[in-house]
């Protein structure tokens, strides 16, 4: 019933918008996925432990996928991060992109590095549950969770030592063009 509700909304804001929002249809994708997945049940215990590595497998797809586009995953999802709420730090973050390769490639390098990550993660978790007898579900359970946690830790510090200084360093000369800004409220 849940994933109805959330399938309904989803609708909702695509026609609202008028438009497809590809992070719309992946959540819609998954919640076929979800769907299909309680109906094909095989009885097999280690089942219900690889159910997340087809939602893990589509999202690694999905995030190859904006890899190519005008906007990389990354790109969205470490706006938040490097402009803080700065409106100058906003109009130099989006300054960086149309300006400069190397930032563009550093956002498409950090999505696919997220997207192998995720893609590895998924082929691990099958590998692992389905190499163990279906008795020790329990065991496995913790043990194929482990190497997610692993990944993203790698990814992460990956990201804070290689991507984050130079995508910085990109933004941070950006800001220096950016014109100060009248305070909101104030005439200029």
């Amino acid at each position: 019933m849940s994933g109805l509700i959330q399938a309904v909304s989803v609708v909702t804001a695509i026609v609202r918008r008028r438009t497809v929002d590809t992070f719309a249809v992946l959540v819609l994708v998954e919640l076929a996925l979800g769907v299909a997945l309680n109906v094909v049940s095989s009885g097999d215990p280690r089942f219900l432990l690889v159910r997340p590595a087809f939602y893990t497998f589509v999202a690694a797809v999905y995030i190859f996928g904006t890899a190519g586009t005008n906007i990389p995953l990354m790109y969205v999802a470490s706006r938040p991060m490097a402009v803080a709420g700065d409106p100058r730090r906003d109009i130099a973050f989006t300054r960086a992109w149309d300006n400069s390769a190397a930032f563009r490639r550093i956002q498409r390098m950090m999505t696919v590095g997220l997207g192998v990550v995720l893609l590895a993660e998924a082929v691990l978790r099958v590998v692992i549950v389905f190499r163990s007898a279906a008795t020790d579900v329990i065991v496995t359970s913790s043990s194929s969770q482990l190497p997610v946690i692993v990944l993203f830790v790698l990814f992460v510090i990956g990201f804070r030592v290689l991507a984050v200084p130079r995508v910085s360093a990109i933004v941070d000369a950006e800001q220096a063009a950016v014109p100060e800004l009248a305070p909101a409220g104030t005439a200029s």
